[in-house]
């Protein structure tokens, strides 16, 4: 099983967003396989709502919110390699199961 089939198990929608146009995210996704959407957030607009816009650089961050559309946990990555690994991220949506 893959990480993103253990997610789907799990009730996560998975979004990815991107400065990136439409057409630029569409490419990327279909060169590397990407199974969720990617949307285009070229303004900023969304980035700066989470508190990650950066003008020079893309910050990586992984927000898990729940269904009424509160914050459960977020991973804010300090350089563009910087990503939390797969099990902190399921251990946040258990979390969120059992309460937490």
């Amino acid at each position: 099983m893959t990480v993103y089939d253990e997610l789907q198990a799990r009730g996560a929608s998975i979004v990815g967003i991107s400065r990136d146009t439409a057409e630029q995210s569409q490419g990327f996704a279909e060169r590397i396989g990407i199974e969720f959407p990617l949307l285009s957030d070229p303004d900023l607009a969304i980035a700066k709502d989470y508190g990650v816009a950066d003008p020079e650089v893309a910050i990586p961050a992984v927000f898990v919110i729940r269904q009424d559309g509160s914050m459960a946990w977020s991973y804010i990555g300090e350089r563009m390699s910087d990503r939390p690994a797969s099990q902190m991220v399921l251990e946040a949506l258990d979390a969120i199961e059992t309460g937490g």
